[in-house]
């Protein structure tokens, strides 16, 4: 077994313990700010009292997509880590701002093993870099930035969430040079795609998988993020599956809304989470499972009345037995698929 790459350097893939595999420490999500008519009266100086308009429209406050505060990230890790929690990777890729160095104090004051990422999030947060560098130097500034510290001292020790909304040329030029980071590094890559929760992107989602394979990727080393909500097309997620990529239920706690071309989409609920997990230990996937909760707006923040990053170990394990997916089961999904994915160094 080797090492995984965090923040404080490597540490051996037995020590990881309890990881959450996909989470936004800081990050700056205004790429999906959309202007809610409200936030021009109320304007950034909202209170606990309005998180009613938070959960009603998510990307309508530009308030509710920034998350800068060390200290407010540190609450929320010290929760994970009193349940048992104690790696998290931290997927703030180009795009929604990423911050190593608050990362290296986070995992400081916490004591909780931090994996920082690289890559490239969604085409509407691309920097103009982006759209004129080659496949081939994308991939190179990937495969430098897990293998040569930066100037704190940090190297990035995943690939992701690579953004794949469109996809868009753009998004499919930084899914190729995901692969080829993936190939020369033997790091994991996870891709955002929005095939979970909307049908009709499963298509999509199939052809994104097939470009990062044909381009060198190794599927077994791929994570579909936020597939909450595929289960109700066993077809499309066996097709994922039979290629040995890991499916990631990553958004436990969100049961709100989020806008997609102009129209809302419902989130599944944590029932259906845990029910269609159980479906995929029924039929024998459990080792290609992990699971997360994606706090990603601020409103999801326990300073924020939300379910926060402890929230799979803290309020579901019991829904989980309910529903036939014991602590051995949660191991499996939490600790083991998760060091299989990181502990490549």
């Amino acid at each position: 077994m080797g090492s995984a790459v965090t923040v404080l350097g490597p540490v051996p893939g037995k020590e990881l313990g309890m990881t959450l595999m996909h989470e936004h420490l800081i990050m700056d999500f205004r790429c999906r700010f959309n202007g809610s008519p409200a936030s021009n009266s109320i304007g950034p100086d909202l209170e606990l009292r309005d998180r009613w308009r938070l959960v009603k429209e998510p990307a309508g406050f530009e308030a509710n997509l920034i998350r800068d505060d060390v200290a407010t990230a540190c609450d929320e890790v010290d929760a994970f880590k009193k349940v048992g929690g104690q790696t998290i990777v931290d997927v703030t890729t180009q795009g929604i701002g990423p911050s190593p160095a608050s990362l290296v104090r986070i995992a400081q004051v916490t004591g909780v093993n931090i994996v920082a990422s690289t890559g490239v999030y969604v085409h509407a947060s691309h920097p103009p870099w982006v759209h004129e560098s080659t496949t081939t130097e994308l991939a190179q500034r990937m495969v430098d930035e897990i293998h040569i510290p930066d100037a704190d001292g940090v190297r990035c020790g995943f690939i992701g969430e690579i953004g794949a909304d469109g996809p868009t040329e753009s998004e499919v030029k930084v899914v190729r040079a995901a692969a080829i980071a993936q190939r020369e590094t033997g790091a994991p890559v996870s891709i955002h795609l929005l095939s979970g929760a909307l049908p009709e992107t499963r298509a999509d989602a199939l052809a994104v998988v097939d470009e990062f394979v044909a381009a060198g990727g190794d599927s077994r080393r791929l994570i579909a993020c936020h597939q909450d909500g595929s289960g109700t097309d066993m077809e499309f997620q066996e097709q994922l599956l039979r290629q040995g990529i890991t499916l990631e239920y990553d958004t436990f706690g969100f049961e709100s809304t989020f806008t997609y071309k102009g129209r809302y989409v419902q989130l599944p609920t944590d029932t259906q989470r845990i029910e269609e997990v159980a479906s995929l230990w029924d039929r024998g996937w459990g080792g290609q499972v992990v699971l997360s909760q994606d706090v990603c707006y601020r409103m999801m923040t326990r300073e924020w009345g939300g379910w926060g990053i402890a929230h799979i170990l803290e309020s579901l394990t019991a829904r989980f037995e309910a529903a036939g997916v014991g602590s051995e089961q949660l191991g499996t999904m939490m600790v083991e698929n998760p060091r299989r994915l990181l502990a490549f160094a």
